[in-house]
């Protein structure tokens, strides 16, 4: 019976580990939600040449610094998810310490666009392979396909975010360059491949929700600033204001962030449903493995009596 107990007992422990690597993954992607918009922020002050996005940017800072916060006090309370993504987190660390000298270039102007965009991809690229490990660490399919519809989501998301910062820049300069027209559409062909990886493996719940969020005049209402910066290329002069794109676009990407959520919540629950089965067959094998031993016990008892009892009554009687 202890066979039933090991691997039962594994699933627990597999099921409680996902629950806390979700709940890490859920704070890491509040993190990088804020610095989707701080690297936006960034792009389009320096495009600006410091005229616009100061106020907004230095206030965004602080709510970046303060999801560093947080998520530093869900690593310490949760060790265990840690040391699960140790390689990631390892990587996060090194770029969270070019921070500060990163954000008094900005504030200098002593920094390009793009080096700037680079470095804030780089940092949330190595938060978001903490969700990536959501899917590697569960052997339980069910498990594994939400997780992987998860990943694609905010990768998805990220990719909105890298838009949102390189139109920002580009309307702040009322014009493309080589570097930024390539780079757009690297990123509207991410997006889609994402997308479909979200469709392909999301829950029909899921994928419902957010298709009715892509008919909301928040989403048209970024596909058509979209649509007019496409078709200008680069021509430029687009007639829109940097602060319109990145309000509609941010207002987008935050009900985006609203089925992140519920995607994490997903696997939540279904990590909770796979850690309840598994409790209930690991009692139901504890106890019969007692009762096994209990009942063991008595056959060994009752056989022992059968044996010494007779010898008892040769001896008595000799």
């Amino acid at each position: 019976m202890n066979v039933g107990v090991r691997p039962n007992y594994k699933i627990l422990q597999e099921s409680r580990k996902t629950e806390h690597l979700v709940g890490l993954s859920v704070r890491t992607g509040a993190l990088v939600h804020e610095l989707q918009k701080e690297r936006g922020l960034s792009s389009g002050f320096i495009n600006a040449k410091g005229e616009k996005f100061k106020d907004e940017l230095a206030k965004q800072r602080q709510t970046s610094d303060e999801q560093f916060k947080l998520l530093d006090a869900y690593k310490a309370a949760n060790p265990d998810a840690v040391t699960t993504v140790k390689a990631s987190l390892d990587a996060s660390y090194q770029q969270r310490a070019k921070l500060a000298e990163i954000r008094s270039k900005i504030d200098g102007l002593s920094i390009e666009g793009k080096d700037s965009f680079a470095y804030y991809t780089s940092i949330n690229y190595s938060y978001l392979n903490v969700v990536a490990a959501v899917g590697r660490n569960s052997r339980n399919p069910e498990l594994m396909r939400v997780a992987i519809a998860y990943f694609d989501f905010s990768k998805a998301k990220e990719e909105m975010g890298k838009e949102r910062a390189t139109l920002n820049a580009v309307l702040a300069n009322n014009a493309f360059n080589p570097e930024t027209y390539q780079r757009s559409f690297a990123i509207l062909a991410a997006q889609k491949s994402f997308m479909e990886g979200f469709h392909r493996f999301g829950s029909e719940t899921a994928v419902a929700a957010y298709d009715q969020q892509e008919s909301t005049d928040t989403f048209k209402k970024v596909e058509e600033l979209r649509t007019t910066v496409v078709s200008k290329g680069m021509e430029g002069n687009f007639g829109i204001a940097p602060e319109d794109w990145f309000k509609a676009i941010t207002a987008k990407i935050d009900l985006m962030k609203t089925t992140e959520d519920n995607l994490a919540k997903e696997i939540l629950q279904l990590a909770d449903i796979v850690a309840g089965a598994a409790r209930t067959k690991l009692i139901a094998s504890i106890t019969a493995t007692l009762i096994m031993a209990v009942l063991t016990l008595l056959l060994s008892l009752m056989i022992v009596s059968s044996i010494t009892s007779p010898l008892d009554s040769l001896v008595t009687n000799a």
